[in-house]
């Protein structure tokens, strides 16, 4: 589930149906865990443009992983702790009342 979460951070959701997004990442992780998806996927009937979206998916995908991945985990708690909360959901008070009690 994480990678489908990991797609939100970039824009392929605006330019790719969820199944694309969602076969593009079982692929991913069927490799990632060493297993052969070719039977399965090829199962599946896919037309050509499509498997084309799939991998412009997982390389976008890639790509991401690599731009993040010179960061490590303090520095990426450091930018998380910048981003101020948010009011609980349903919360009907008014925002400036939750902006004032921000640290």
């Amino acid at each position: 589930w994480q990678m489908i979460n990991d797609s939100y951070r970039i824009d392929l959701v605006l330019y790719h149906p969820p199944h694309i997004l969602a076969v593009a990442v079982i692929l991913m992780a069927g490799s990632y865990h060493n297993k052969a998806m070719d039977q399965w996927f090829n199962g599946l009937n896919f037309k050509p443009e499509h498997k084309g979206s799939i991998k412009v998916v997982q390389e976008a995908l890639l790509e991401m992983y690599e731009e993040f991945s010179h960061l490590d985990h303090e520095e990426i708690n450091d930018i998380m702790d910048k981003i101020p909360p948010l009011p609980p959901l349903g919360d009907t008070g008014s925002p400036e009342n939750y902006r004032s009690s921000l640290p």
